[in-house]
């Protein structure tokens, strides 16, 4: 399983900065990622600041198959428009089954899922 934290305010060291003329940004180098051994963790364990997080070096992480583990990436975005911009999340690892992207936005905590499992 693959799950997103996404951050709209400047929480964590690189936020990824975006406007109306953004166009394409790799979001992995401006993430950092936790490994969930058995998926023990949830949102909660997360709305506070994690230590264990560790930046990405690297365009890809290649974990290998994660059957019962579970992958945590954190990023977060900053808009510097006056507006509101749309942008999309374009994911594209063929052999991930579930991604959840939860995202914190005026105090409170929002999930998008999809995955074979959440249709």
């Amino acid at each position: 399983m693959l799950l997103f934290l996404f951050f709209q305010t400047h929480l964590f060291a690189s936020a990824i900065t975006v406007d109306k003329n953004t166009q394409s940004i790799s979001i992995l180098e401006n993430s950092q990622f936790l490994f969930d051994k058995d998926s023990k963790k949830n949102i909660s364990d997360f709305l506070i600041e994690d230590k264990n997080f560790i930046p990405v070096v690297s365009k890809f992480i290649n974990r290998g198959y994660m059957f019962k583990d579970t992958l945590w990436i954190r990023f977060s975005v900053h808009n510097t428009s006056e507006k509101n911009v749309l942008k999309y999340l374009v994911f594209d690892s063929p052999n991930i089954d579930i991604i959840n992207l939860y995202f914190y936005k005026n105090k409170k905590v929002y999930l998008l899922e999809n995955g074979i499992f959440n249709r």
